[in-house]
């Protein structure tokens, strides 16, 4: 008898079946594009939906003798909705649940939160038309983000997370809803204000906010506002910058785009071209709660929505209503509707993510809200993210500490904050002894690291403390604010004579802060200008050390006269060691899994090229003339980005060329000055190919005058 139950619980086992309790346990489930949810989860039968995996992860994981391995098959893997983990779905017996890329390199294997638009039909001229039913507040085209209909339009800049232009209001009015506005800015003449939302600065450059507008006065020329903004819209000396977004009448740009939220209409009037565009439909792609002892690793996760009315915290104390004992820091915390991002996390452990590509998000990549502890967020590729890269928030002042010991390492994180200016690579809020190490952070509106308790709060029931931040590269930072910096702390020890609470940051280069022109027109005086290291107020004791800065807008550190932080062997003192630097290990490790081949055209570097002559203008260098390149990369899919700029020309029509991608035409008949808008403007287009020989092959042909790059990047999809 005892044989043949054996038999049969092999037999069961075999065929791929869930098994009782303590029988032959299954731990391979396999997940792919084209599965079936009633089928059994293996390799020649796998499931369809990350929820059906999940849930068949639940009859296999009480009491586990071995991880739990769930492979998902490269390719696109729609969610429409957040898919929930909780304990359990969990690791347990001190094994782990893992979700791993399946058939392909890390981020193949791609969740993404929204849908591609179909049934356009032309509106008028280069605008298209379609319906899509729904709310959402930002789109995708090709893998890159569109603009809400604006004015003033975009214009193109180097500092590429800024959002110039800007209107800048009048002064005077301490109200937070209502804005006024200087005569012949603009006309609203016949303006659809149902939709319709202010990008707004107030105050200064410190948060920004999205808007929705009530109504706009003519004839008092002022715009009233549906909520109230965090800080006065009048202010003496610090008028707020605006731009007006959300409105069918401003559609007038490639790349914009309108949704008339009544009729569930979407107009859009493409870059290049009607491509792959896809609407987001939700913020959150994976939702842990009271999840641990989970691995997603290799996985993408792409394309989530943001919010229609968006302020960072409270105008004022106990404005949320809830009574907290320090009820200050309702101006601090996030708001409640605001607590998310494409992965959330809360009351968490032992979570790791990691190898991912995370892009293209509404709010921040990672959100952790409260109790987080022991998680690992490492050798993830993070970029263009509407808020932060990784973002931790813990409880408010005296309701203990939570959120700690988590480890953020070997992270690649550029381009955050393209829906709110103050973005970061990383932001620690209430949060201890927690590491920041080994990253890259570039392209950023405002900070590089933030980490932050409150001003005037006691020591003890403020819980920014312990952490290290170190071995960073940090640069192109500060683009769109200022009174900032590349490294900001603020808040995380009141007491000037201690005990001080200590968080050190040590090995950190920092390049480039500068901030586009027009954020001076709300903080005007020099004093404001971005910093490479700022040292608020009441940070006492903060040690800061080994830091080299180039490039800084002002003095490379600066600290108020409430922060007593401790600076030691830093480029802009006088003895500088550079010896102390460790160089080597600034950045990015070499085990970094997504190693992005780029070419900086016609620079000393600039290697398997095939004709063509080198050029330079300023600090931009380029190849031109009638040329070709043979780009040694692994097999695989890329986004291959070609930048251009136009060094010569003042008028259009003197360089007309085509590129080819692996003998197929990605570009034709581009003219960089009329598609930038002026010389010297760069312009980036993007193109996906496909590698089977090794070798990336561009070919740049001219039709008039000669063709031109300045830099190629291919990265791994």
């Amino acid at each position: 008898m005892r044989r043949l139950i054996l038999l049969c619980a092999l037999i069961v086992a075999s065929a791929g079946l869930v098994t009782p309790a303590h029988a032959a346990r299954q731990t391979h489930l396999y997940l792919a594009p084209g599965g079936d949810d009633a089928g059994p989860g293996t390799a020649a039968r796998p499931f369809r939906t990350l929820q059906r995996a999940r849930d068949a992860v639940r009859t296999l994981n009480d009491d586990m003798d071995a991880d739990i391995v769930v492979h998902v098959r490269r390719g696109n893997h729609h969610l429409d909705q957040p898919v929930e983990f909780t304990a359990e779905d969990s690791g347990t017996g001190g094994h782990r649940v893992v979700y791993q890329v399946w058939d392909g390199p890390p981020g193949s294997a791609r969740f993404v939160g929204g849908r591609q638009v179909t049934g356009w039909t032309r509106y008028r001229g280069d605008i298209w038309q379609a319906k899509v039913g729904g709310r959402f507040d930002t789109l995708y085209e090709n893998g890159v983000r569109a603009v809400k209909a604006r004015t003033p339009n975009l214009a193109p800049s180097d500092l590429v997370t800024a959002r110039a232009g800007y209107f800048v209001g009048e002064t005077g009015d301490p109200s937070h809803s209502v804005l006024h506005y200087k005569a012949g800015d603009f006309d609203p003449t016949g303006w659809d204000l149902r939709d319709a939302q202010l990008y707004l600065w107030p105050r200064a450059n410190w948060f920004a906010e999205h808007a929705p507008i009530a109504s706009i006065d003519r004839d008092a020329r002022t715009i009233t506002l549906k909520n109230e903004a965090r800080h006065p819209l009048g202010q003496p000396n610090y008028p707020s910058r605006f731009f007006f977004q959300g409105i069918l009448q401003l559609l007038d740009a490639p790349g914009e785009f309108h949704l008339d939220t009544a009729s569930g209409t979407l107009y859009y009037w493409p870059r290049h071209g009607l491509g792959d565009v896809v609407a987001p439909r939700t913020e959150t792609l994976l939702k842990l709660t009271g999840a641990h002892h989970l691995t997603f690793d290799g996985l993408g996760f792409e394309a989530t929505d943001f919010t229609d009315w968006y302020r960072h915290g409270y105008p004022f104390e106990n404005g949320s209503g809830e009574n907290h004992q320090y009820a200050i820091y309702d101006r601090q915390i996030e708001m409640a509707a605001n607590r998310t991002g494409m992965i959330f996390m809360t009351d968490t452990h032992h979570i790791t993510i990691s190898r991912s590509h995370l892009r293209n998000s509404g709010h921040s990549a990672i959100y952790a809200l409260f109790a987080n502890h022991d998680n690992r967020i490492e050798s993830n590729l993070i970029e263009h993210t509407g808020y932060a890269g990784v973002f931790l928030e813990g409880r408010y002042p005296g309701e203990g500490d939570v959120l700690t010991r988590n480890v953020m390492t070997n992270n690649l994180i550029h381009d955050v904050g393209e829906l709110l200016g103050h973005g970061a690579g990383y932001i620690l809020m209430q949060a201890s002894d927690n590491e920041i190490s080994h990253s890259e952070i570039y392209n950023s509106p405002r900070f590089g690291t933030y980490l932050a308790g409150y001003r005037e709060i006691p020591n003890e029931h403020l819980y920014t403390r312990g952490n290290t931040v170190r071995n960073l590269n940090i640069h192109d930072v500060m683009q769109d604010s200022r009174d900032g910096a590349g490294v900001y702390t603020f808040g995380t020890s009141t007491a000037p004579d201690g005990p001080f609470q200590v968080n050190t940051h040590d090995q950190i280069v920092v390049n480039y802060a500068y901030s586009h022109p027009e954020a001076s027109n709300s903080q005007g005086h020099a004093g404001s200008n971005p910093a490479a290291v700022y040292l608020d107020e009441g940070t006492y004791g903060t040690a800061v050390s080994n830091v080299q800065a180039e490039n800084i807008q002002r003095e490379p550190v600066y600290k108020t006269n409430k922060s007593a932080g401790v600076v030691t062997n830093s480029s802009w003192q006088p003895g500088f060691d550079a010896s102390k630097m460790a160089y080597p290990s600034i950045g990015l490790r070499a085990d970094f899994p997504y190693r992005t081949l780029l070419v900086k055209a016609g620079s000393p570097s600039d290697r398997h090229f095939l004709h063509g002559k080198r050029g330079a203008a300023g600090d931009v260098t380029y190849r031109q003339g009638t040329f070709s390149y043979r780009l040694p990369v692994d097999n695989g899919t890329y986004d291959v980005l070609l930048t251009f700029v136009e060094p010569v020309f003042a008028e259009p029509g003197k360089r007309v060329f085509s590129v080819a991608a692996e003998g197929r035409e990605v570009l034709r008949d581009l003219d960089v000055l009329q598609a930038s808008g002026g010389q010297g403007r760069p312009i980036v287009r993007k193109a996906r190919v496909r590698i089977t020989d090794g070798q990336l092959d561009l070919a740049f042909r001219p039709t008039v005058g000669e063709a031109i790059v300045t830099g190629i990047a291919a990265i791994p999809r």
